[in-house]
């Protein structure tokens, strides 16, 4: 191997300056894309979440409504049977007049 010249050392030592500084940008890229990519996953789960808690909520309404559901057809029911029996107490005492 032929000895290199003094040229030659200098576009050498230059490369590998460059090289190292193309290296250390390229680690800055990647490094603010990865930051960058954490931050919208972030920002993603708590849209989720938010979403996830606005279902609970209106999860928490239906249970609600189907509860009042339940109670007023209940009342509708028992006040039938109770209009239903009053008319069977009635009709014998209509009978007899």
């Amino acid at each position: 191997m032929k000895k290199m010249t003094d040229k030659q050392k200098v576009t050498l030592a230059r490369m590998k300056k460059t090289r190292k500084a193309d290296y250390i940008f390229l680690r800055e890229i990647i490094n603010d894309k990865l930051k960058w990519i954490k931050e919208e996953k972030l920002k993603g789960q708590k849209v989720i979440e938010t979403y996830n808690e606005k279902v609970r909520e209106t999860e928490d309404q239906v249970k609600m409504l189907d509860g009042a559901i339940i109670a007023l057809e209940d009342v509708l029911h028992t006040k039938k049977e109770a209009e239903k029996s009053i008319e069977s107490v009635e009709t014998p005492e209509k009978k007899d007049k």
